[in-house]
């Protein structure tokens, strides 16, 4: 099944019901769950890593700490575009990564430090923590509320209670309404999340790899032949 959103103007049908049944969706849902986990994660790895280094910097063994987190940071960036490629569908550009090779390692740091996808990959990762945990929040949220709505006539079939203010079911049937509209806020939750989903591909291309053009650019210059001096 393609993106029901490509078409949302020519099929809105498809476009407001397809997201549901469109296995994209589940697969923004899971990245935006691993949010909150990833950013943590990265959150401790730097605060650690920066602090000790920045620490010790009188000494020159922060100097080196920084250093280390800086290149250690490098493989995390390019975890974070494959899972937005894959789970995003964001085709973000290739980073520009190299591992060291017959140029020297002295040289393969220049090249990496001159690359300003390595500088734009920290950004992301530092604020994968802040917004991963606020999109982790709001989909716990949404899809807790809209589930609590929706399975309200069970709740109260076996003797829960469901207390809405001035207003509380007595019956499964007074509860129906309830379920109707959970079932609106759950679509409702998927079109959000699928928005912030959207949204994380759209900074994982600016922050996490090169634009095609410019990739395609390097490639030629670097199929260009020498000019031969006469």
């Amino acid at each position: 099944m393609t993106n029901p959103y490509r078409e949302f103007f020519q099929r809105p049908l498809q476009g407001v019901f397809g997201p549901l049944a469109w296995p994209g969706t589940w697969a923004r849902l899971f990245y935006l769950m691993l949010g909150f986990p990833l950013g943590l994660s990265y959150f401790v790895f730097y605060a650690i890593g920066l602090g000790l280094g920045v620490g010790l910097l009188v000494l020159a063994v922060g100097a080196l700490i920084v250093a280390i987190v800086f290149f250690a940071a490098l493989p995390l960036g390019i975890i974070e575009r494959w899972l937005a490629n894959r789970l995003l569908d964001a085709d973000v550009g290739p980073t520009g990564f190299e591992a060291p090779g017959d140029e020297g390692f002295v040289e393969w740091v220049k090249d990496t430090l001159a690359n300003p996808v390595a500088w734009k990959a920290h950004l992301f990762l530092l604020l994968r923590f802040p917004l991963g945990l606020a999109s982790w929040l709001v989909a716990v949220v949404t899809l807790t509320v809209s589930g609590a709505f929706v399975f309200a006539p069970l709740v109260v079939a076996f003797g829960g209670r469901v207390n809405l203010g001035p207003w509380s079911p007595a019956t499964p049937a007074e509860a129906l309404p309830l379920t109707a509209l959970g079932l609106l806020a759950f679509l409702a939750s998927i079109h959000l999340l699928n928005g912030i989903a959207w949204s994380w591909g759209a900074l994982a291309r600016v922050l996490l790899g090169r634009s095609r053009y410019a990739s395609h650019e390097e490639e030629a210059n670097a199929r260009r032949p020498l000019p031969t001096s006469g």
